[in-house]
């Protein structure tokens, strides 16, 4: 995915579309973001996966180490 950018981008957005509370897809765009420098962005989503989940590990850890 990180190789065609727009394209991961366009599917992520259509999957969160599709169920806009399924933390995981939430946290994998977020991870997404920071891996491909929008790190802003990254962040609003690391914050709306642990709204929807408060207790995501992975996220916690990740957004932990921010």
């Amino acid at each position: 995915a990180l190789n065609k950018p727009d394209k991961a981008r366009v599917l992520f957005r259509r999957a969160m579309r599709a169920d806009s509370k399924d933390p995981q897809t939430m946290f994998k765009y977020a991870l997404f973001l920071e891996k491909t420098g929008n790190l802003r962005e990254a962040e609003e989503y690391y914050l709306q996966t642990l709204e929807i989940d408060p207790t995501h590990i992975n996220c916690n850890l990740c957004y932990a180490g921010e």
